[in-house]
């Protein structure tokens, strides 16, 4: 068992020493005698081979008619998948609409939160503001004149008349510092109470702010909380929905890829078909028209069908012209009529090559 097991892991290296033997006799080998170039897989030209009825693909010249059907059997393939891809993508979309819808129904449940939150925030800025304003300042009040001073006696210096003029300019100037003085006091009584009045504002704005902020704070946790367990509801909710999205959208890509690949596919058969002169596939019954390939009869059938249709448009029309007595214009033509010309110019040219060929 112990030699087994040893000879089962040596087995890999020696495995790769004998490969390295191998090579270095080659090797030797291709040193000693120098090697002649590789012989063309065909002796025949590739006119020889579209003579032959074979077109080359991938690198081998097959016939004809067989890389036609392979041509036919892709594009058709390619088709179909293009037509049942569309299932994935409607699959997509409605998935899209779940989900939109249950983003619309979460914001419409989160709508009234989001507006209280909306009003708390609002109003914790105003009162924010009101609590960074300072209180009012003191007023400056205006300092009363200065009293005038009273005369001194004039006994012994002069007569009595002049002792009583000055007597009397004293009376009359004491009361206009007593009638200044009065207004002087009524305007800064007058300042104070407004200073009072301001004050007593600004304490009770500054109060009731004060009072606000906690409950407003209170509010917008208890919004911010209630849009937490919405939001956390709709995730839950729409977690399955989206889980099927991503699967949807995986599918639709890989869909894509599949369909580009195909679409490669069918490109590179066209092209091989496409570099067999037009003239060898006329022969082949093997008609291009818009892009792709068809035989006569497909292309024989869409031309007498299309026609038809469109010689009873032309005679409809013909006949309403002549119950109206109306001319019906010769230049007229069906929208399809280009096309039908194009085919039909086809089809000669294919009738005309196979009995040249026949000749």
């Amino acid at each position: 068992m112990r030699s087994t097991s040893i000879l089962c892991r040596t087995a890999p290296y020696l495995a790769a020493v004998l490969t390295l033997a191998a090579a270095g006799g080659v090797w030797a080998q291709a040193d000693a005698e120098p090697t002649a170039p590789a012989k063309p897989t065909s002796a025949l030209s590739p006119e020889e081979h579209w003579a032959k009825g074979e077109a080359e693909y991938a690198g081998e010249w097959i016939p004809i008619p067989k890389l036609f059907e392979k041509y036919v059997a892709e594009r058709n393939r390619l088709r179909y998948v293009r037509e049942h891809g569309t299932e994935a993508q409607d699959r997509l979309n409605k998935l899209h609409q779940e989900i939109a819808s249950i983003k619309s129904e979460q914001r419409q449940e989160q709508m009234p939160i989001r507006q209280e939150l909306g009003k708390a925030r609002a109003e914790l800025r105003r009162c924010s503001a009101i609590l960074r304003k300072s209180a009012p300042v003191k007023p400056k009040l205006i300092p009363r004149p200065s009293q005038p001073r009273r005369p001194r006696s004039s006994y012994g210096h002069g007569s009595s008349s002049s002792s009583r003029g000055m007597s009397g300019w004293y009376e009359q100037a004491q009361r206009e510092w007593e009638r200044q003085c009065d207004a002087v006091d009524r305007e800064n009584e007058k300042r104070m109470q407004q200073y009072q009045r301001d004050l007593q504002e600004y304490q009770a704005e500054q109060s009731k702010a004060k009072a606000e902020v906690p409950k407003l704070e209170a509010t917008i946790r208890k919004c911010m909380e209630e849009l937490g367990e919405v939001e956390e509801t709709f995730e839950d909710k729409q977690e399955p929905t989206l889980q099927k999205s991503e699967n949807a959208t995986e599918a639709v890509r890989a869909h894509l890829r599949q369909v580009e690949a195909m679409q490669s596919q069918v490109e590179a058969l066209a092209n091989a078909l496409r570099v067999v002169p037009e003239t060898i596939r006329f022969q082949h019954g093997i008609l291009e028209f818009e892009g792709e390939f068809h035989t006569v009869p497909e292309l024989r059938r869409l031309h007498s069908e299309t026609q038809a249709d469109i010689d009873r448009v032309r005679n409809k029309l013909k006949a309403e012209c002549e119950q109206l007595d109306l001319p019906f214009p010769e230049d007229w033509q069906h929208p399809q009529q280009k096309r039908m010309d194009a085919i039909k110019d086809l089809l000669d040219q294919a009738d005309a090559a196979r009995k040249a060929a026949k000749a």
